[in-house]
């Protein structure tokens, strides 16, 4: 297999993104999806074709989203790359770098206006940089000295870099550019919305049946709450006059959450008030899925819900906990889309 385009993911979100992309560009086979996620990217896609039928490497096992698997399988990952591209004409990555999308920009000297930038949620909408620069500085001179090359290193994400050629978006109308840029916007909604209606998975019964869905962060897995803070947060959520008329509450946990925790918590504090649901992607189900209340923290998965539904009766609403970063930027993302379609309660 010889490649000319290249997409870098580590996400099961990003992966449907790229298959949306291959689709509103028309794409030939001459491109390759390297999986870098922390799983097997089948984990993800359980009982479903969708990954047999494009051309895939999974790559979790060199566990490069972290510099020090990356620094142990940098030349397996040069090696392989060799014998899988000749050529980059376009290299695809998210709005924050990655250490496989480094190499292979290095490796193959790929220009800035041949970078495309896959749909990143509300990533994609706001100005943002993580991790901060002065964590990125040190590991750019280490690079340097052992591999030759500089890390990227910017103030931004990539959004902010006016040279990048290409950036695809759900909702391209607010996606965030630099002032200078010239990109291309390449708008990927309704190839996605065709991507989940091929495959017509029925959501599980915990979706399907659920009159509430609550959007959780990773609160546990970052350490941002405590096992208390989170009850008290989850019961303060659950007497809330818009949410408490309703039984079957379901809670969706991020996808980096520690599942095994969090459901040890909420089966010794709500045993059945709540039910866990597990931390594949929920956007495959979107057609399928009309809670009464889609709700909770500022959810990119909310965000998507909305932009693919726009004509249907559920009601949104936000509950951000004051002083965690970024929260001013994604609800003002959220009012920009939603306009007087969604409502936020404040935690402290």
């Amino acid at each position: 297999m010889i490649s000319s385009t290249v997409f870098i993911i580590n996400s099961p979100l990003h992966y449907l993104y790229c298959l949306s992309i291959l689709k509103t560009i028309e794409k030939n086979d001459n491109y390759i999806i390297l999986w870098f996620g922390k799983l097997p990217i089948e984990n993800h896609f359980p009982k479903s074709d969708i990954i047999k039928e494009y051309n895939v490497i999974d790559l979790s096992h060199f566990d490069f989203n972290h510099y020090s698997g990356y620094k142990k399988n940098y030349t397996n990952f040069i090696e392989l790359i060799k014998i899988n591209v000749e050529r980059i004409d376009y290299l695809f990555t998210c709005f924050d770098t990655h250490y496989g999308f480094e190499v292979l920009r290095n490796h193959f000297s790929v220009s800035w206006s041949h970078v495309g930038i896959i749909e990143d949620g509300i990533g994609n909408y706001f100005p943002n940089r993580m991790p901060k620069l002065r964590r990125q500085l040190p590991k750019a001179i280490i690079n340097k000295l052992r591999f030759s090359f500089f890390l990227n290193v910017s103030r931004l994400n990539l959004g902010g870099n006016p040279k990048i050629g290409i950036v695809s978006a759900l909702c391209p109308e607010h996606v965030y550019l630099h002032k200078d840029s010239k990109a291309e916007v390449l708008d990927i909604r309704r190839s996605f919305i065709e991507i989940i209606n091929n495959y017509d998975m029925q959501a599980p019964a915990i979706y399907s049946s659920a009159d509430v869905i609550f959007f959780l962060s990773a609160v546990l897995y970052y350490k941002r709450m405590t096992s208390g803070e989170l009850i008290a947060f989850l019961e303060w959520v659950k007497s809330h006059n818009q949410i408490s008329r309703f039984d079957n509450f379901v809670l969706k946990p991020h996808p980096r959450e520690d599942l095994i925790q969090l459901k040890r918590i909420i089966k010794e504090n709500f045993n059945n008030e709540i039910k866990v649901a597990d931390n594949s992607p929920i956007e495959i189900y979107t057609k399928s899925i009309s809670p009464k209340v889609l709700a909770g923290m500022p959810s990119t998965a909310i965000l998507n819900h909305y932009l693919l539904n726009k004509n249907n009766e559920t009601k949104y609403m936000l509950f951000p906990i004051r002083g965690l970063k970024f929260l001013d930027e994604q609800i003002n993302v959220f009012k920009k889309i939603f306009l007087d379609n969604i409502s936020l309660s404040y935690y402290n």
